[in-house]
């Protein structure tokens, strides 16, 4: 079967049919063991809110922010959840400094990024037509200047979720202050290991940032390899702190 199909199925029974993964599985445990029922979620990579919907059912009165750059999916997203109040949706990307980037636009939009696809993309994930169509404008902020200017709302992060197409350090980098007050609790972050975006985040670099504020890894879940055989393409894991375990 297309190794296209093979991603395309695992994803739509992922979101739609198992949400309780072994993942989803440890961040209930995680939030219940700490006693926290509403949590208050960052979703970084919304896309069209599959993840989040997923967690709405298991906390209906969760507290979520939203981001999207792509203006198309972030319209979506203002649609889906129109009648939840609860949610908050913004069209801005999350990167280490304030100002207006451009956020690359490809043929598959779930690629979508503010990095340039990698010349050995369409190698590292076979069959998956990851190819450039357009650039668009998009206001970056910070994750420090966001929470500064929501923080008379909310007091902390329970769950930032980071699926951002290898801008991950970055993101984080604009967090600092955040994880050096200990000020978010779990970070689900998703991990590209396969030539996918030029200047992707290195996984060597983000253990480090990760080490450096004291956060564990907590587990490692959905590797992902384009043949049975063959080397890790990406997986998705869990960094918290020493004290909420």
């Amino acid at each position: 079967m297309n190794k296209k199909i093979v991603r395309l199925i695992k994803n739509i029974i992922k979101d739609n049919f198992f949400p309780k993964s072994k993942l989803t599985k440890d961040v209930i445990y995680l939030l219940k063991k700490n006693h926290i029922h509403s949590p208050i979620i960052f979703d970084v990579g919304a896309f069209q809110g599959n993840w989040i919907k997923n967690y709405l059912k298991i906390f209906p009165k969760l507290i979520g922010f939203l981001f999207e750059p792509y203006k198309i999916s972030y319209e979506y997203l203002i649609k889906r959840f129109k009648s939840k109040n609860r949610l908050s949706i913004f069209n801005i990307a999350l990167s280490s400094e304030i100002g207006t980037l451009d956020v690359n636009i490809n043929t598959k939009p779930y690629t979508n990024s503010l990095l340039e696809l990698d010349p050995l993309a369409s190698d590292s994930w076979e069959n998956d037509e990851l190819k450039h169509k357009e650039k668009m404008k998009v206001i970056v902020n910070t994750l420090d200047s966001f929470y500064e200017n929501i923080s008379k709302n909310i007091n902390r992060i329970n769950l930032l979720k980071l699926d951002v197409q290898g801008l991950e350090y970055e993101v984080l980098k604009g967090g600092h202050n955040l994880f050096d007050k200990k000020l978010v609790d779990i970070v689900l972050i998703e991990m590209l290991v396969a030539p996918t975006y030029k200047k992707q985040s290195q996984l060597s670099k983000l253990f480090e940032f990760f080490e450096n504020y004291e956060y564990i890894l907590y587990g490692i879940y959905d590797i992902e390899k384009g043949s049975e055989f063959g080397p890790i393409q990406q997986f998705d894991a869990i960094f918290t702190t020493k004290n909420f375990i």
